[in-house]
């Protein structure tokens, strides 16, 4: 009965590591991986309103209102849609999901 035990211990152990090297692996695969965005409004020309960003960049949905009232969401650097965060001027909703400007 215990050989039983110890081989039963063993597979499990063996288990438990390939289930977290899998949720490892998920892990980094998902982190490397591009979003995608809704892509729309002034400036933005994207077939079917989706735009694939590259790295780094992030989902954002700009609203600027100097008289000309502009408005564009899509893939943009973190600093470019930080930049109209609440201002005077304008306000935008930065996010780094996919489809989060949906």
């Amino acid at each position: 009965m215990n050989i039983k035990r110890s081989v039963y211990t063993v597979q499990t152990r063996e288990n438990m590591k390939t289930v977290i090297l899998a949720i490892l692996l998920l892990v980094v695969v998902s982190q490397g991986e591009a979003l995608w965005c809704r892509c729309e409004g002034q400036g933005k020309e994207c077939p079917l309103h989706v735009e694939k960003c590259k790295a780094g960049e992030v989902c954002g949905e700009v609203f600027i209102d100097d008289g000309s009232s502009q408005y564009y969401m899509g893939c943009m650097t973190k600093e470019e849609c930080n930049a109209h965060v609440f201002t005077d001027i304008s306000r935008a909703r930065c996010c780094d999901w996919d489809w989060c400007t949906w």
